[in-house]
């Protein structure tokens, strides 16, 4: 009868001692492996880089001996260091050192994963309802998510202007807006200049009035507005031929008569300008002279955004609208302010986060 052959495999305890790379095996006691003609074993071999060499004046901790120290707060606006002395380069994930701001981010947390479970179970949509309550409000989802939100790093020798556009791209991500909000928060984007206005197509209102009035007009049949008809000779009646000379497809002016009318509507301009010819047309702002504006004074732009604009775009007749505007710009501003994506005008953010 034959016997299983045994083989006992050792790790080389160098380098130098596995010159061919056959690789790094298994070592004694629970490492021995038996091999038989019918399970044979199979040997990797693993072969390391030349690590470099240790700088000098440079200090390897080890993993046993490392002990978190965590971030030093910055003081000013200037580069941020760690620690240990070296300067931090901003991440994506977010570093709460504060015992309750974390305690409050594990709270929002564990929101989110009641809310994805009530999903799940058929109780409504996750960003709504809660296991222990009533549907929560758009303003109160965002305060508990705001330690989840994401911004893209941006060099602060970057123009303004690209990095007004990218964090207000950063703001909208991963956010649910209600309807009226949105609505809101895209006439504040077509105030500042990140969105241009859509207006409906020319003539298209004016052209369903006019399709309606001609329905309504067949539908009363002849009526005052009906034009005269002549009689079987072509002739109109005396009363009829002073009501059609009024039309003017119909009736073609003399010269003198035109000559009169053009100096009629220039003196009459003439009056209600104040000098002659008709007023300058007012050039609406393009969306970079809209953004400059914004940035050069957002206290003085956002006064003109509640009062003047909010009037003009008809916000202000919308109860949500009206009432929840200035959530929604509170949000922004303070979302700007806490990323420090244009620190040298968190002063300026600061004053328009106070009207």
């Amino acid at each position: 009868m034959a016997t299983a052959e045994t083989t006992t495999i050792t790790e080389p305890t160098s380098q130098t001692e596995n010159p061919a790379g056959e690789g790094i095996k298994l070592q004694g006691g629970a490492g021995e492996v038996q091999e038989t003609p019918d399970a044979p074993i199979k040997v990797f071999a693993f072969q390391y880089p030349p690590f470099p060499p240790k700088p000098e004046g440079k200090v390897i901790i080890p993993f046993k001996d490392f002990k978190p120290k965590g971030v030093i707060p910055a003081d000013s606006d200037d580069e941020e260091f760690d620690a240990e002395g070296v300067k931090t380069v901003r991440l994506p994930v977010k570093h709460i050192p504060d015992p309750e701001e974390r305690a409050a981010y594990e709270r929002a947390k564990r929101a989110r994963k009641r809310r994805r479970g009530n999903q799940g179970a058929g109780l409504g949509p996750a960003s709504k309802k809660r296991e222990d309550g009533p549907m929560k409000a758009w303003f109160d989802e965002w305060e508990d998510d705001r330690y989840r939100e994401r911004i893209t790093p941006m060099p602060p020798h970057a123009p303004r202007e690209e990095r007004f556009t990218q964090i207000m791209v950063d703001f909208q991500t991963d956010r649910t807006f209600p309807r009226s909000i949105q609505s809101v928060h895209d006439n504040f984007r077509i105030f500042c200049g990140l969105l241009e206005q859509v207006h409906n197509p020319p003539g298209s209102k004016r052209a369903r009035r006019k399709k309606k009035a001609a329905s309504d007009h067949e539908m009363d049949g002849p009526g005052e507005d009906q034009e005269p008809e002549a009689d079987a000779d072509g002739e109109l009646e005396p009363g009829e031929a002073a009501e059609l000379s009024t039309d003017d497809e119909e009736v073609t002016p003399s010269p003198a008569s035109k000559i009169e009318d053009v100096v009629e509507e220039e003196e009459t301009t003439t009056k209600r300008s104040g000098f002659g010819g008709k007023p300058p047309k007012a050039v609406p702002w393009s969306n970079g002279e809209k953004m400059d504006r914004f940035l050069d004074n957002p206290e003085a732009m956002l006064k003109l955004f509640f009062s003047h604009y909010s009037y003009e775009r008809g916000m202000i007749w919308d109860v949500e609208k009206r009432r929840y505007a200035p959530f929604l710009i509170k949000f922004i501003l303070e979302y700007i302010i806490r990323h420090g994506t244009m620190k040298e005008m968190k002063a300026d953010f600061e004053r328009a986060l106070k009207i």
